[in-house]
Formats: C-alpha cells, sequence, structure tokens
C-alpha cells in the first residue's frame, strides 16, 4: 500500500485539508455565516468541518460519476454509482444539520476538485482505474480521520452527531476501495 500512501496528500490538498478554518468563501462557494437569533456563535472547528465535509460529499459525487462513465472495470463503475448516492444523502444530511446551526454549505466542489475532476474526464479505461482507486482509498482515509477528529473533539453536539452518523459509511467505502486496491493490476 506504499504506493497508495502518496495518494493521500493530493487528496488532502484537493479537498481543501489545509483551508485555514476561519477562512471566508465567496457567495456560491461555501459562505460561512451565522443565523439570526442563535444564542452562541457555531465553533470554527464545527464551520471547518461542516465545509470540509460538504466539499468532500461534492467531489465524490462528481468523481462517482466519472468512475461510472469512464472506468475500465464493471466492479469501478458500481462504486462509482455507490459514491454518488451515497455521498448525495451525505450531503443532504449536512445540509439539514448546517441549515440549524446556521452554516451556508458550499455548493460545489473547491477549485482543486474541479481540477483533479476535469483532469480525470480526460482519463478511460484503465487509466481511469489506476488513478480512481488509489486516490479513493487515501481520499477515505483522509475523511474518515477528518470525521472522527470531529465526533471527538467538535463542540457543537448536532456536527458531532452527523460526524458520528457518517461514519459507517466512510469506513464501508473505505473497505471496499481497499478491495478494490487490491485487485488493480497493470499500474
Amino acid at each position: 500500500m506504499d504506493r497508495v500512501a502518496g495518494a493521500a496528500r493530493p487528496a488532502a490538498r484537493a479537498l481543501g485539508a489545509g483551508d485555514p478554518p476561519g477562512r471566508r468563501r465567496r457567495p456560491g462557494g461555501g459562505v460561512r455565516a451565522r443565523a439570526p437569533g442563535r444564542l452562541r456563535p457555531v465553533g470554527a472547528q464545527d464551520v471547518a468541518y461542516l465545509d470540509f465535509a460538504a466539499r468532500a460529499n461534492l467531489a465524490e459525487v462528481a468523481l462517482g460519476k466519472l468512475a461510472k462513465k469512464h472506468a475500465h472495470s464493471q466492479e469501478i463503475r458500481d462504486f462509482g454509482r455507490d459514491m454518488v448516492r451515497d455521498h448525495r444523502r451525505q450531503y443532504r444530511a449536512l445540509e439539514g444539520v448546517a441549515s440549524a446551526v446556521g452554516v451556508t454549505l458550499p455548493t460545489r466542489p473547491s477549485r482543486e476538485q474541479r481540477r483533479l475532476a476535469s483532469a480525470w474526464a480526460r482519463f478511460d479505461g484503465k487509466a481511469f482505474d489506476c488513478a480512481y482507486v488509489p486516490f479513493q482509498w487515501g481520499d477515505h482515509q483522509l475523511v474518515i480521520a477528518m470525521t472522527e477528529k470531529e465526533v471527538t473533539t467538535g463542540p457543537d453536539p448536532a456536527v458531532t452527531q452527523a460526524a458520528t452518523a457518517s461514519l459507517p459509511v466512510l469506513q464501508e467505502h473505505h473497505e471496499h476501495a481497499t478491495m478494490l486496491l487490491r485487485g488493480l493490476r497493470g499500474c
């Protein structure tokens, strides 16, 4: 799995893991705001997690659509279909929590995530499989780590509850990506 460890670094950058928690984004790109009348502000960690998780879900939907279209292996196309279905559900669940705590979620993946999807749209067959599967393995490792951090140290109970609810799906995806990675040949 050493060849995959390097996939986590670009995944972290593409998913915005290095963004400062208090950074404001342009309208339409995920403006963070406190709801009028909310008694206490949402903590920076919760805002950062919601932004990170939303963008991760949006990116997984976009990349899953590409996998359904460009992957060589039927197993990987099916995995892409599952990513689209499950991460749409995850995003919808985040929307409800974000609304309740007064945070506006981004409505599209980050610029880096869009660039990645654009580059991968040019891949077909085995080349796509060889890029997508290791990325999914590393990406889900990263998202699980960020989600576990929110579960254990997040200050807002509604956000930590949403993070807790998302973990089983993320872990299932990581296990599936691990299985696909073990079966990947010729990369």
